[in-house]
C-alpha cells in the first residue's frame, strides 16, 4: 500500500484538487493522511465528507499548535499503514498514472523513486512574467537524476514528491524538523543518500505538478538562502 502523506496549512484553495489527483490514480491501493497543521482556514467541506466514507481511504489528524511541513509529514508518516510514503504537498497534484509507473521500480535495495514535473505558476506568478515549465531531463533548467553522495551535496536533483519506502525513512529518522524555513525535502534525499545504502531510481516521465504561489517562502522571502541551506546539509554529513 502507498500512504499519501498531504500536510495543509491556509492552502484551502488548491488542497481539493491533490486530494482528487490521488484519487484518480489508476493504481488504487492507497490511503490518503491529511495532517492539518493547526490551519487558520478550515479544509473544504468535500475532504471532511470523503473522510467519512466506509473505505477509509482518507483520514485527518490535526495538530494543536503549528508545527511547520517537516514536523506534519512526519506526523503523517508516523500514523501511515503503507510500506511506501508519497508526500504531496497540499498545493500540488499527480497524473493519474504516478502510483502505477513508481510503485513497479520499488525492488528490493529502492529507496526512493522520483519523476520529472511540470512547474505550474499560479496566476499572480504568471502577470510577472513566470510560464510553465518540464523538468527533469538534462537539459532542463532543473535536472533530476539519481544523485551521487558529491552530487546531493552540491544541490538537489530529487523532486519533492517522490515515492519513498517506509524503511528508508525509518533508518534516517524521517524528515528533519531543525529545517523550518524550506529545503528539508533536499535535507531528507542527502540523508538517505549519505546515511543508507539505498538506490534511488527516476521514473522519465512528467508525472507530478509542482505550483509556484505568489506567496510561497521563496517568493516571500521567508526560506533561507540557497547557501546558507547548502552549507547546513553539508555539515551535517562531512566524512
Amino acid at each position: 500500500m502507498v500512504s499519501v502523506v498531504i500536510p495543509f496549512y491556509n492552502q484551502a484553495d488548491y488542497v481539493l484538487d491533490a486530494v482528487r489527483s490521488v484519487f484518480a490514480q489508476t493504481y488504487k491501493d492507497f490511503e490518503i493522511i491529511i495532517v492539518d497543521d493547526a490551519s487558520q482556514e478550515p479544509l473544504p467541506w468535500q475532504i471532511n465528507r470523503y473522510a467519512n466514507r466506509p473505505n477509509k481511504k482518507i483520514r485527518i489528524i490535526r495538530n494543536i499548535t503549528n508545527r511547520g511541513i517537516a514536523a506534519a509529514r512526519n506526523v503523517g508518516i508516523a500514523n501511515a499503514t503503507g510500506d511506501f510514503i508519497l508526500p504531496l504537498d497540499a498545493d500540488d497534484s499527480i497524473l493519474p498514472t504516478f502510483l502505477e509507473c513508481t510503485v513497479p521500480e520499488m525492488i528490493k535495495g529502492v529507496g526512493v523513486v522520483g519523476t520529472w514535473l511540470y512547474m505550474e505558476p499560479d496566476s499572480q506568478c504568471m502577470q510577472s512574467g513566470h510560464t510553465w515549465q518540464m523538468l527533469g531531463p538534462h537539459d532542463s533548467s532543473y535536472p533530476i537524476f539519481a544523485p551521487t553522495r558529491e552530487q546531493i551535496l552540491a544541490g538537489n536533483s530529487i523532486a519533492v514528491c517522490s515515492l519513498v519506502r517506509r524503511e528508508a525513512l525509518r533508518e534516517v529518522g524521517g524528515y528533519p524538523e531543525d529545517f523550518p524555513k524550506g529545503f528539508e525535502d533536499w535535507c531528507l534525499w542527502a540523508s538517505i543518500v549519505c546515511k543508507g545504502n539505498w538506490k534511488i531510481k527516476i521514473v522519465e516521465e512528467y508525472l507530478f505538478r509542482y505550483r509556484v504561489q505568489y506567496k510561497s517562502m521563496c517568493r516571500t522571502g521567508t526560506m533561507i538562502p540557497f547557501c546558507e541551506a547548502q552549507t547546513a546539509i553539508r555539515e551535517r554529513f562531512k566524512q
